[in-house]
């Protein structure tokens, strides 16, 4: 999106694709913590939109997520694929976050969210954070406490360097 920005001359559609737990960084990288993301995303879309006030000529990204689900009525055995209404955050130069107003954020304050997410060890998101101790996420499985399910997504997704 930068590059757009710059007058670049970009593709106009970025195509992202993954398995299942690796687009889970990017839903929490967006500060979308709801249990959809947070759940093994099989099938998953998220597409972001670069709008543009024409008048202003200042830029919002609008992040939409999508999956597909079988129809309410079940009968007709076909799928569907609605949009959600996910929660993700901006942070304002205050650095204060806040949620995206209809999904639809200003894009400095987009990248200066995404930018407060990155990882601050060589273990990327993998590392268990003091958020995660305060849940009672115990450290071992040797304790036999149980887990919260919020313990247990993690220790799916980063088996190797938490929780274990």
């Amino acid at each position: 999106m930068a590059h757009k920005l710059a007058n670049k001359i970009v593709s106009n559609i970025y195509d992202y694709r993954t398995h299942d737990t690796v687009l889970l960084p990017l839903g929490v990288t967006l500060g979308d913590n709801s249990e959809e993301t947070m759940d093994f995303p099989f099938a998953q879309t998220y597409i972001i939109e670069l709008l543009q006030k024409m008048n202003k000529k200042t830029f919002y990204p609008c992040v939409l997520r999508g999956f597909p689900q079988i129809n309410k009525t079940g009968q007709d055995g076909k799928f569907s694929s609605p949009w959600t209404i996910i929660q993700w955050y901006c942070t304002a130069n205050t650095n204060n976050a806040y949620v995206a107003t209809d999904n639809i954020g200003p894009f400095e304050d987009v990248v200066r969210c995404i930018n407060s997410t990155k990882p601050t060890t060589q273990h990327g998101l993998c590392v268990i954070r003091e958020s995660l101790y305060k849940k009672k996420c115990p450290a071992s499985v040797k304790d036999k406490f149980p887990l919260f399910p919020y313990c247990k997504h993690h220790r799916t997704v980063c088996p190797g360097k938490t929780c274990t």
